[in-house]
């Protein structure tokens, strides 16, 4: 086993320790755009602490409006998160054609980003292939519902 193997099986399982290292560097790479010569230390921790400020504030900030905005939409729908991941389920169970073209848009994704090595033709037959099944999937659902069109 690798070393690289095991630290990313520590760092996936211990979240905390990622999200603390992440603002680590973060902080560490603030400290080095703000480090002049001629700048005193005090004034450099300054800058620091305003941006670190910033950062954090802006963040928890985002993080509450997105909580708030879900639970103030769960609360004016008479909903809790069961409920709300319960209906999640069933629009993944009873729409196979996004579900597949959501595949597709993450495989494409990871493909750009280098994060999958594929050809041009091997993406190309994986898409055709997904959004296939998941038109037959979308038409044997069809079919199974005599109410359905």
């Amino acid at each position: 086993m690798q070393v690289a193997d095991v630290v990313t099986a520590f760092l996936l399982t211990n979240w905390l320790v990622l999200l603390l290292g992440a603002f680590a560097v973060t902080v560490i790479a603030f400290i080095w755009q703000e480090y002049e010569e001629d700048r005193e230390a005090q004034e450099v921790g300054r800058a620091v602490g305003s941006r670190t400020q910033r950062l954090v504030g802006g963040a928890a900030g985002i993080g509450a409006g997105i909580f708030t905005g879900i639970l103030g939409g769960l609360y004016e729908a008479g909903l809790t998160f069961g409920d709300a991941f319960d209906i999640i389920g069933d629009i993944l169970v009873s729409a196979p054609q996004m579900v597949s073209g959501l595949t597709v848009a993450g495989l494409g994704f990871a493909w750009l980003e280098g994060l999958i090595p594929l050809g041009s033709t091997w993406f190309l037959g994986l898409a055709m292939m997904l959004v296939g099944l998941g038109t037959l999937a979308a038409m044997q659902i069809n079919d199974d519902d005599p109410g359905g069109v």
